[in-house]
């Protein structure tokens, strides 16, 4: 996140406003939760299930605000922790 911060007063593209700074790249909660549990290399089991009513709660905006920081890949942000 620090260096999002970094990139954001670097390229003076700060805002007197909320917004929302999120990667392309969405992933699902399973997928979000086995990246956490290889890097932590938790011993668990994660089971997946998958729901008949499909719903997308990705984390999204209707400004391009995210583009101009090309934020990495949410595995690659837990990578790097």
């Amino acid at each position: 996140m620090s260096e999002i911060i970094l990139k954001i007063i670097k390229k003076k593209l700060f805002r007197e406003k909320i917004i929302h700074i999120y990667s392309k790249k969405t992933v699902n909660k399973y997928q979000l939760i086995k990246y956490i549990k290889d890097k932590f290399d938790l011993n668990c089991k994660i089971k997946k299930y998958v729901h008949k009513k499909k719903i997308d709660r990705s984390l999204n905006s209707i400004n391009d605000y995210s583009k101009n920081l090309k934020i990495d890949s949410i595995e690659k942000q837990i990578k790097q922790m």
